[in-house]
């Protein structure tokens, strides 16, 4: 993404370290899923849910493991000290079955954004027209001048 071309919002949304938190999300979903169902002990799940991880400590580990995946997943693995919560981060689960769930929940999020930018818009869109109703303008039609028209009609 170009940040320039960014709201503050939408660049918020996709920052990197967002990223892993979506990612995180996925996780704890899951988890408490697995736990709930008796996939996973319950005391596992509730671990993994309170775990966390570092950006600086994924960039780093990437390095090592060429895998940003891996790197996420050991980061959170030394944030947990229970050793049975750690054989059951990220059970049953590829890793994208993480990163295209976490990616849908990223595109919607920004979705919900444009839809709101698109609302404030046509609010404004709606006012001009209205403190504008009235006013005379050059009609075009394809390409060329046409009657005169009003500003709150086109």
């Amino acid at each position: 993404m170009i940040e320039r071309y960014l709201t503050k919002e939408m660049a918020e949304l996709w920052k990197e370290e967002k990223r892993f938190e979506y990612w995180f999300l996925v996780e704890k979903t899951v988890a408490e899923v697995q736990g709930e169902m008796g996939i996973i002990p319950k005391e596992c799940a509730e671990e993994i849910k309170k775990a966390s991880f570092s950006l600086s400590e994924i960039k780093e580990l990437e390095k090592e493991t060429g895998h940003d995946v891996i790197a996420f997943l050991k980061s959170i693995e030394n944030h947990l000290s229970d050793e049975k919560a750690k054989s059951y981060l990220h059970y049953g689960l590829t890793s994208y079955d993480i990163v295209d769930t976490a990616w849908a929940l990223q595109l919607r999020d920004g979705i919900e954004i444009i839809i709101n930018s698109l609302k404030k818009l046509k609010e404004i869109i709606k006012n001009l027209a209205l403190k504008y109703e009235n006013l005379v303008m050059m009609g075009r039609t394809h390409g060329i001048f046409a009657e005169p028209i009003t500003f709150g009609l086109k």
